[in-house]
């Protein structure tokens, strides 16, 4: 009874305050006599009911950043967006944070990983290298929802684990099995060897001695190396210096032949060498001299080798009867071009020729001229200038001068007995005037015969 005349007042009210703005609306959640208060934090409405939702998966907002983690710490403005994920794309962990300072072990992003963060009134994010030594790219993406997929290096959500630190160190990379990885950080094992395994030391392979058993003699430095002979007995050794005994050898010194111990030459050997260090006690290097050049009698020694008196063709200095002279024999005629002298010809107009622009010897040399003229020879490698001559055989002097009449020709020649010697060089000049002034005329035929 008392409930519906309860009931019945509730109803009551709830008519009287519609008529009314300014009511207040206080749903009674204890029934009693003036007991209604107002819903609030203190005094919750209860309500049963049944929720169902739905969080849906990170979607990117199209808004970017990047920031480059290295040994000190790097800082960007957050995109746009209510979750941030940070992408490492280098190859060593990255330590970020939200805000403009990052340092190591906070947030830690393993390579190839990610990490979402809600930005909420942040407007910065900070990340610094690890290891401290790398450069890392790190790429943000600002969208909403959650973020799923492989957490990367870290572990993630059945993602594969690619571990290239441990304890701040990054280690080196993968060997095949029996190969060493080199002088890089690998993971400490603890590991217990269930069998004697044998170990064989390659070529060049360093063993720490200190732990190898060694035996009884090895006390010092002269007995690490000792030698020993048939009988065992330890040869000696001085200054560091193995000493060995010849049984055979001979005190220094010259000995008998019976004495001497033998010298064995190869039996492939056909010609045995010899060095003469000296001829009648003098070092026969003051007397050597080049191949094909004579030797100086004043300065050079030589060893002297006498002929037998009666060897055939020794003659006595001096003129000698034509039964005991040594008979001269020309060259026979020949084709062959080693045994002649090759030319040197000028025109029919010449005014001089070289004919050796070197010193050499001249044979013969002939002119012939259209008009009056005098064959002119030179000590020169080259035809004089027009003007007074010098006769001689110094460098430039006329040698020769030979007159020649109109239509004749002249000639020097030395067959049958020694070339004249000329030191710079020999050219023959066609003068119009007299041997005491050249006066280059082209009236000549010249032909010489030099070496």
């Amino acid at each position: 009874m008392l409930r519906k005349l309860g009931l019945a007042i509730a109803l009551l009210l709830l008519s009287y305050v519609e008529g009314s703005a300014q009511a207040i609306v206080r749903p009674c959640v204890t029934l009693g006599v003036n007991n209604c208060p107002p819903v609030s934090a203190s005094n919750p409405l209860p309500v049963t009911a049944t929720v169902s939702a739905t969080v849906g998966g990170f979607a990117p907002g199209g808004a970017y950043a990047t920031l480059t983690a290295t040994g000190s710490s790097a800082t960007t403005a957050l995109p746009a967006g209510i979750v941030v994920v940070a992408y490492n794309t280098g190859t060593t962990a990255v330590s970020c944070t939200l805000g403009v300072t990052a340092v190591a072990n906070e947030d830690q992003i393993a390579p190839g990983g990610f990490f979402s963060y809600t930005v909420g009134a942040n407007t910065n994010i900070a990340c610094i290298d690890q290891t401290g030594t790398v450069s890392n790219l790190v790429v943000l993406s600002g969208g909403t929802g959650l973020a799923t997929g492989s957490g990367g290096g870290g572990g993630g959500g059945g993602g594969s684990s690619a571990i290239t630190t441990w304890a701040g160190g990054t280690l080196g990379a993968m060997a095949n099995y029996g190969t060493s990885p080199g002088a890089v950080l690998v993971p400490g094992v603890n590991a217990f060897i269930t069998n004697t395994p044998t170990v064989t030391a390659n070529a060049g392979t360093n063993l720490n001695t200190s732990t190898l058993a060694t035996s009884a003699n090895q006390t010092n430095a002269s007995q690490k190396s000792q030698v020993v002979d048939g009988a065992g007995n330890v040869i000696a050794s001085t200054s560091n210096a193995l000493n060995v005994d010849v049984t055979n050898a001979n005190v220094n010194g010259q000995a008998t032949m019976a004495n001497s111990s033998p010298v064995v030459v190869a039996s492939n050997q056909s010609n045995i060498p010899v060095n003469v260090a000296a001829f009648g006690g003098t070092a026969t290097t003051t007397g050597q001299v080049a191949v094909n050049t004579a030797p100086v009698t004043a300065t050079n020694t030589a060893l002297v080798v006498d002929l037998r008196p009666d060897s055939p063709g020794i003659i006595t200095l001096g003129p000698a009867a034509a039964a005991n002279a040594v008979p001269f024999v020309g060259p026979a005629p020949s084709s062959s071009a080693l045994v002649g002298i090759t030319p040197v010809v000028g025109g029919s107009a010449a005014s001089s020729l070289v004919l050796k622009n070197a010193a050499g010897n001249l044979y013969s040399v002939y002119a012939e001229c259209s008009a009056a003229c005098w064959l002119m020879v030179f000590n020169s490698a080259s035809a004089p200038s027009n003007g007074s001559t010098t006769a001689g055989i110094a460098s430039g002097n006329m040698v020769e001068c030979i007159p020649i009449s109109a239509g004749g020709f002249g000639s020097v020649n030395y067959a049958g007995g020694p070339p004249a010697v000329y030191s710079v060089g020999i050219t023959a000049a066609i003068s119009s005037t007299t041997c005491a002034t050249l006066t280059l005329a082209t009236t000549g035929f010249i032909h010489g015969m030099v070496m």
